[in-house]
């Protein structure tokens, strides 16, 4: 359950996160489209507890809005796996230093909060972002990928793989769609 938990909170930490922007004076401006994601999205979640496992399923809602004078994204979540409600809190943006997108997430299924960070293909259409959770029972940190595929400013996948005995599996696939 620790892995699945890992899966959820690290997904979606990053979901919200978007393909580079071009501002009107034609520079790239990464912050123009997390800006764009503010509203409300519906989401879909497939999630495997194991490689062998059969998929679960869960429903969701996010809320995202800009916070701290536009330079992030605040995006609120609630989700119901089978009996448990989980909720989290992720901000998220882009780091001008070391270029890279960056979300840290809280989340009331695990203590302390999750890191990620990385950037988009050359074309602009599939966000990778890498992080690892330390073992709390002194075991070795957990390893994961989330990979963000965009189709339209209305909708985007994202799935999500561990690193299990040196090899990834996906662990969860998250389907958003913007209500209107």
């Amino acid at each position: 359950m620790r892995r699945f938990a890992i899966a959820l909170v690290s997904a979606a930490a990053v979901m919200a996160l978007s393909r580079t922007a071009t501002s009107d004076d034609g520079k790239n401006d990464p912050l123009a489209n997390i800006k764009s994601l503010a509203g409300n999205w519906d989401v879909s979640v497939l999630y495997w507890l194991s490689p062998d496992a059969k998929p679960g399923e869960a429903k969701g809602t996010e809320t995202c809005a800009m916070a701290a004078g536009g330079t992030v994204l605040r995006q609120d979540s609630k989700y119901t796996i089978g009996a448990v409600a989980v909720e989290q809190m992720m901000v998220m943006g882009y780091n001008t230093a070391t270029k890279m997108y960056f979300a840290n997430s809280y989340s009331s299924s695990t203590p302390g909060f999750l890191t990620v960070e990385g950037t988009f293909d050359d074309k602009g259409e599939t966000l990778t972002l890498v992080g690892s959770e330390k073992d709390p029972t002194g075991g070795a940190d957990q390893k994961f990928r989330v990979v963000i595929e965009f189709s339209g400013a209305d909708a985007y996948k994202a799935s999500v793989f561990l690193e299990v005995d040196g090899k990834d599996f996906k662990a969860a696939e998250y389907s958003y769609t913007r209500r209107k």
